[in-house]
Order: C-alpha cells, then sequence, then structure tokens
C-alpha cells in the first residue's frame, strides 16, 4: 500500500491529516493555508524558516544557505531595519565606503564615522578611513572650485607654515610675509626673508632678498648715520665710481673716482700724498710689489695694497647660474651680459675651465694640471688665469648685476687643489663694463701641491701680465685679497 503519513479516520480532507493520508502541518513539504512557504525541514537558516515564514533580511536570522554575490546573501542579520549600525539594511556588514554613515560608535572609536560618501576617493570631501577632508590631511581636493570654502592649491600633509605648501593650503609665495625654510640657498624659491609688505627698498626686497650694498636698490628705511644707511645704490661694487659703498663719493672717503679725482688718501688734508682737493699729487700706476705693467704690455696690474688699487669687495651671488664641472672640463660660452673690451677686442660671452682659467674664445682644453709663468704658450688666449692650478670639485657660477654702463659680470669659484681637499679655492673674477677692468677676489685661496699662476693674456702667447708664480711645493696662501687688471 501507499505511504501513510498520518490516518484520522475519516474524509474530512482540510483537517490535520488530509484525505490522501498526508499530514497538513508545518515541515510537510507542502504549502498550506496560512503558510508563506514550507521547505519539508525545520532549518532555521534557510529560505524558510521552521514556522513556514520567508526569510528576509531583518528577521534577526542570519541565512547561510547562500553563497557570497546571491541574491538575498546575508553577512549578518541583527533582527533591526536601522541601516546605520554594525549591519546594514541590506544584512551587509558596515564598512567604510558603503555610502552609509554608521551612528552606533562615538568618535575616537574604532570603525567611527565622520562621512562615507560610498566611493574610494581621497580627493573629495569625504577620505579614506571616512574622514571629512580637511586641509593638512595630506590629499589634495580636486572636487571644488577655486573661490569655493575648503577650495585647496596644495596639501603636504603636515602643519608647517613655512614651506612649499601653507598650513591654509595654499602655496607659499614671495610678499605672503611667511619665509619658507625648506630650501637651501640657491634653489629657486628659497627666501633669505618675507616682511609680507611691498615696499622694495627696506630690509627685505620685494622678492625676499635681504637688502644689501650693491643691489640697485636704495634702502629708505635707515636714518642716515645709522648703521646700513644708503645714501645711493648704483648696483655695483666698484668704489671708483660716483657711488661707492653705497655712499656718495667725496673727496676724503678714501676711493679715488674715476674721471673726477686722481687720488684719495681718505682725508682732506694738504702736505701728504694727496692734496686735499683730491687732485694730485697720484701715483700713475702701482709699483712692484703693490702693481706693474708697461704701456707696451698694454695693461698694468694693480693690488689692494696700493693707493689706486681695488679694494677687497666680495660679490652676492644670489640668483647666480650654476655652472657643474666634471674633471678637467671646460664649459661654455656663458653670456657676459655686456661687450667687454679685452686686448682692443669686443666679447659678449665667455669660456670657463674646472683647473681656474677663463677664456674669451674657447679653449684648446681644460688647462691641466699646473699654471705656467705668465704669458705663456700653453695657455689659450685670450683670457684670464684667475688661479690657474689643478682645481677639484664641480662649483661654480655667474651673474651679470648693475646698471646698463656700469654692468659687472661675476664668476664664483669654490674649488680644491687635486689631492688636497683641505685647501680651499674660493674666488671671483668681475668683469666692469666701460672700465673693462678684470678684478680677481680671492677671499680664502690655499694652494701647495701643484704650480699656480695668476695673470692675463692676449690671443698672442707673447703678450700677456702676471701677477703670480709659484712652482709646485711652494705654498701660496691668500685671504680678503684682492688684484685689479687695468687697460693702460
Amino acid at each position: 500500500p501507499a505511504f501513510e503519513a498520518c490516518d484520522d479516520g475519516n474524509d474530512v480532507d482540510d483537517d490535520i491529516c488530509s484525505n490522501a493520508c498526508v499530514s497538513l502541518g508545518c515541515g510537510n513539504g507542502f504549502v498550506n493555508e496560512g503558510e508563506e512557504c514550507d521547505d519539508g525541514n525545520l532549518e532555521e537558516a534557510d529560505a524558510c524558516h521552521p514556522n513556514c515564514t520567508l526569510a528576509r533580511c531583518g528577521d534577526g536570522v542570519r541565512r547561510r544557505d547562500l553563497e557570497e554575490g546571491e541574491e538575498g546573501h546575508e553577512a549578518c542579520d541583527d533582527g533591526n531595519e536601522i541601516a546605520e549600525d554594525a549591519c546594514n539594511g541590506v544584512c551587509q556588514v558596515s564598512v567604510c565606503g558603503d555610502g552609509v554613515v554608521r551612528t552606533d560608535i562615538a568618535a575616537g572609536e574604532e570603525g567611527y564615522e565622520a562621512c562615507d560618501d560610498g566611493n574610494e576617493s581621497d580627493t573629495d570631501a569625504c577620505v579614506t578611513g571616512c574622514i571629512v577632508a580637511a586641509c593638512q590631511d595630506g590629499f589634495l581636493r580636486d572636487d571644488l572650485a577655486e573661490g569655493d570654502d575648503g577650495f585647496e592649491v596644495c596639501d603636504d600633509g603636515n602643519e608647517a607654515d613655512d614651506d612649499a605648501c601653507r598650513n591654509t593650503c595654499v602655496e607659499a609665495a614671495c610678499g605672503d610675509g611667511v619665509r619658507r625654510s625648506d630650501l637651501p640657498e640657491g634653489r629657486e624659491g628659497f627666501e633669505a626673508c618675507d616682511d609680507g609688505d611691498q615696499v622694495n627698498l627696506n630690509a627685505c626686497t620685494n622678492s625676499c632678498v635681504a637688502a644689501r650694498c650693491g643691489d640697485g636698490l636704495v634702502r629708505v628705511d635707515i636714518a642716515e648715520g645709522a648703521e646700513g644707511h644708503e645714501a645711493c645704490d648704483d648696483g655695483n661694487n666698484s668704489t671708483r665710481d660716483a657711488c661707492a659703498r653705497c655712499q656718495v663719493g667725496v673727496c676724503g672717503d678714501g676711493f679715488v673716482r674715476r674721471g673726477v679725482e686722481v687720488c684719495d688718501d681718505g682725508n682732506t688734508e694738504d702736505g701728504d700724498d694727496c692734496d686735499g682737493d683730491c687732485q694730485g699729487p697720484a701715483p700713475r700706476f702701482c709699483e712692484d710689489p703693490d702693481g706693474g705693467g708697461s704701456e707696451i704690455l698694454r695693461y698694468q696690474w694693480q693690488a689692494d695694497s696700493c693707493q689706486i688699487g681695488p679694494s677687497y669687495e666680495w660679490a652676492n651671488m644670489n640668483g647666480a647660474s650654476g655652472i657643474a664641472y666634471g674633471d678637467d672640463s671646460v664649459t661654455g660660452p656663458h653670456p657676459i651680459g655686456f661687450t667687454f673690451t679685452f686686448y682692443g677686442e669686443d666679447y659678449t660671452q665667455i669660456f670657463t675651465t674646472s683647473n681656474g682659467t677663463l677664456h674669451f674664445a674657447r679653449p684648446n682644453g681644460s688647462h691641466c694640471c699646473s699654471g705656467q709663468q705668465m704669458p705663456a704658450q700653453r695657455f689659450s688666449g685670450p683670457g684670464i688665469a684667475a688661479f690657474w692650478g689643478d682645481i677639484n670639485s664641480p662649483n661654480a657660477k655667474f651673474r651679470t648685476i648693475g646698471q646698463p654702463g656700469a654692468r659687472q659680470f661675476i664668476y664664483e669659484r669654490d674649488g680644491r687643489e687635486y689631492g688636497r681637499a683641505q685647501d680651499l679655492q674660493q674666488y671671483q673674477v668681475i668683469l666692469t663694463e666701460g672700465s673693462n677692468e678684470v678684478t680677481i677676489h680671492l677671499r680664502t685661496a690655499y694652494f701647495g701641491g701643484h704650480s699656480l699662476a695668476i695673470g692675463i693674456q692676449s690671443a698672442d702667447p707673447a703678450l700677456g701680465l702676471g701677477v703670480v708664480f709659484a712652482l709646485s711645493g711652494q705654498v701660496t696662501q691668500y685671504r680678503e685679497k684682492a688684484f685689479r687688471f687695468v687697460p693702460w
């Protein structure tokens, strides 16, 4: 006989046992009246509960019969309809980035969300970690237009106000009143000062360079008589024009003004080396050991120890262009910035070598590895032996300063003698427009392992003028010394 689940001995079909002898209770596998489902089992975590109701998100029972990704899958079910707690409204575990801001965790606790915009972008109002975007969080917002509240030009993720990105997320700029401290001197953007004003004639110029005598700007913030006062500033370091060390040149100041004074011994008394009106008598040229040269040689040289000689004035090189040398190398041509006359020929560019020489035409090699008495057959004239020896270190730079008619080309070298890294060669070569003078300033110059020469030479190897020559082993040492070569 057929299987009977029950048999109540009557022919009533809608009681506990049907006329087909099938139980009509929940779990019989048949959906009877009043049941939403009946899967024939009492498993609680599938699609049909033991009470024959359909499983649904929010019923408090987590379904385990579906794989992640299948419709109806539940990762959790906390029995409520609150979407902002640990188990969201679609029975998935709440996570940062699901687009729902949790409200069941206090600020500071793990899992707290201040925002949740449902994306992984770090450049909008809500960043990784469900944190509200803020200046200094290290994320640059791109969802706002300039002028909008919260707009960022930069965001470096720190609180420093003196680097490339201010703590207000705007780029640092000269004139913003905050001096940058993140750049070394010489790098683009370096600020020696920043006073935040638009006054160009005080201690800090509008280019954030500390004011100095010789920058071409006459300071107005220092009273006459006070240290640093400037009565003039013609943008050069010459002490032989109308403005010497930023004071108007006068007879008795110790500086001989070219074309105005024939001498100046620093006083206005008669009967000494220079008359009180600075008109004579004066030496025509500097005698040995303070100078030399002749009309035949076409130049005279002057040391700073001579009355009419140069004064040592180390030039400021802010804004200079850098030169990187290899070992025994030549660089150039570099622009002089004006026309410079040397031995009767005009030049507008110059070449340099790593071994202490400068040339107005491309030299034949780097002039390694020792200087020779000038004039020298080995020297490629026309040019200048500023500190001709065997010099290492890649550091050099140049710039042109001053106003037309009184401009100066300045070349600076910071070298080390080959094999003697402790021996410095720090010098500047200055070419002056108009006077066509060549001035060499030796800041710290020590040489002893190789022969050394200082001088000038024309294109003719027989025509030149030497100032210093020392053989290898003879120690040569200068500190704050100046030499000048003046056309005869």
